[in-house]
């Protein structure tokens, strides 16, 4: 079956320029799932892409209240949305509060974090990758052994 609940707009927009919009669905927290509050990812249907919409995702905490808004944009305008159009799933997170410092109720206020970091992946590594490189240079060809680790944005070779 379907892994999220389908998110429509609740206006007729025209969106005219490439800039990020906010479009009202209609649809109010708190989110529930089986009798309880839970999170939820706000993601963007497949067919919203092929129509040329980019729907950025966003978390919904467990205790907003507020009127969960879709932020988009379109690198193509003029792209007109239909009322009831659906631009969304939202997709429901269980609640990772370990009961420790308590977040802060987010209530109504949208767009920022109310909660603390919690880390959900770690994983060690005593190695790094070896890897077998050949350089070359016209005819000469030198085969090295080299230990290489990667960051967000650099290639590190030893």
């Amino acid at each position: 079956g379907s892994l999220g609940i389908d998110v429509p707009s609740a206006i007729d927009v025209t969106l005219t320029t490439t800039q990020v919009h906010r479009i009202p669905t209609g649809i109010c927290g708190p989110v529930y799932q089986e009798e309880s509050m839970v999170g939820a990812l706000l993601m963007g249907c497949s067919s919203t892409g092929i129509a040329g919409l980019v729907v950025l995702p966003g978390v919904i905490d467990a205790d907003y209240t507020g009127e969960i808004m879709i932020t988009c944009f379109t690198l193509t305008p003029p792209l007109i949305i239909k009322a009831g159009t659906r631009l969304a799933q939202l997709v429901p997170l269980p609640n990772m509060n370990l009961g420790k410092n308590a977040p802060v109720a987010q209530g109504s206020q949208a767009f920022g974090s109310s909660g603390r970091t919690l880390v959900t992946l770690v994983q060690q590594m005593k190695t790094r990758p070896n890897v077998i490189v050949k350089l070359t240079a016209g005819k000469e060809v030198k085969t090295l052994s080299m230990m290489m680790d990667a960051g967000a944005d650099v290639t590190i070779i030893n």
